[in-house]
């Protein structure tokens, strides 16, 4: 599946299914941004894919992790369970995803959510490749 496609199926099941309605359209909107990147047809991201690689960053990697980051973790967890099966799926497209997102932002954008983005995305990549 082509990313555009995995973000935006997605994104539907987090606005039937995310509570409060505020931070599903939130998080929704994110997932259609990065849809909305120019990606190469050699980039592939299936609901598998997703399912593995969030269910990755849902897991705490220390006792005391700060309370955002406990929270972003609560989320990954929910979205992973939104995805649906992880068998079959590769936490490194996910990752890779994430990657060409920091790169799609890196250098050009002065809009601060996008800089946010970048650097959750890196983040989110580095996680996922190192765990």
């Amino acid at each position: 599946m082509h990313p555009k496609e995995t973000f935006n199926e997605l994104a539907e099941r987090v606005l039937r299914e995310l509570k409060p309605a505020g931070r599903a359209k939130a998080i929704a909107a994110t997932m259609r941004e990065i849809g909305e990147i120019p990606w190469g047809s050699n980039m592939s991201l299936t609901l598998a894919d997703c399912a593995i690689g969030f269910r990755i960053l849902s897991e705490p990697k220390k006792d005391d992790e700060p309370g955002n980051v406990k929270e972003r973790r609560v989320t990954c967890g929910e979205i992973a369970k939104l995805a649906g099966s992880p068998e079959g799926g590769n936490p490194l497209h996910l990752a890779k995803v994430f990657r060409a997102t920091a790169s799609w932002f890196r250098g050009w954008s002065e809009d601060p959510r996008q800089i946010a983005m970048m650097s959750t995305a890196t983040r989110e990549a580095i996680e996922i490749e190192t765990t």
